[in-house]
């Protein structure tokens, strides 16, 4: 249907991530009973601070804390990886984080977004801190079905194309003469993920150096407050 509409000129894009999970509040009416079973899932497809609910505590987390995030697992891995697969390298498609607020398991309040390092409890998707190693790692690396050159395009150039002629600062975004220097230098044989769903706050090893406006954030793998 995307690449028909496409064909037909019609300025239609797609963007993916590569986990198969979502994460939503518990009391979102997508994750009624009856819309799980029409989806193809269930309780146990709903993850809470890293445990998979049932029936019961489903019921009394939704009754009790309609606002609480929880990860929902629409494809379960290894089994949907060909469905995942099929959405992150859709032609032309982005890659995204879909990045969400972090909430301290502590007290369920949203963290400060400048807060650096990470504390202990912060708590989130693993999206927020693993997207692109994740993406890089697995599927240039350890699976090469994408080159390293369209990897990059997923995740730099084309959301810089995609949005520069409603936001003309993006057409700063690419690495030439006059451009806004916002770098990032990778070790593609060491990048990897290790942000998990019950510890999604650690972050991913490989990225070297990270400069914005052309100051260092991060130098030689550490980051400079």
């Amino acid at each position: 249907m995307i690449r028909s509409a496409q064909r037909q000129g019609l300025n239609i894009t797609v963007e993916a991530y590569p986990y198969g999970a979502a994460s939503t509040a518990i009391g979102a009416a997508v994750l009624a009973p009856e819309h799980l079973s029409r989806a193809g899932m269930n309780y146990e497809s709903i993850e809470y601070r890293g445990k998979r609910l049932n029936e019961e505590s489903f019921k009394e987390l939704r009754a009790k804390d309609a606002g609480a995030t929880i990860v929902l697992h629409f494809y379960e891995l290894p089994r949907d990886q060909e469905l995942l697969d099929m959405s992150v390298l859709f032609p032309g498609g982005i890659i995204a984080s879909d990045s969400m607020p972090w909430l301290s398991i502590q007290t369920g309040q949203e963290m400060d977004e400048d807060t650096w390092p990470m504390p202990a409890d912060a708590f989130a998707h693993p999206r927020s801190a693993g997207t692109f190693a994740r993406f890089l790692a697995k599927y240039v690396r350890e699976r090469n079905i994408i080159s390293l050159t369209d990897a990059i395009a997923k995740t730099a150039y084309l959301p810089a194309k995609l949005l520069e002629d409603s936001v003309p600062q993006m057409k700063k975004g690419r690495i030439q003469a006059g451009m806004d220097a916002d770098l990032i230098v990778l070790d593609l044989t060491t990048l990897q993920d290790q942000a998990t769903y019950d510890l999604p706050n650690r972050t991913s090893v490989g990225v070297r150096h990270v400069l914005v406006n052309g100051v260092f954030v991060v130098r030689d793998g550490c980051h400079i407050s």
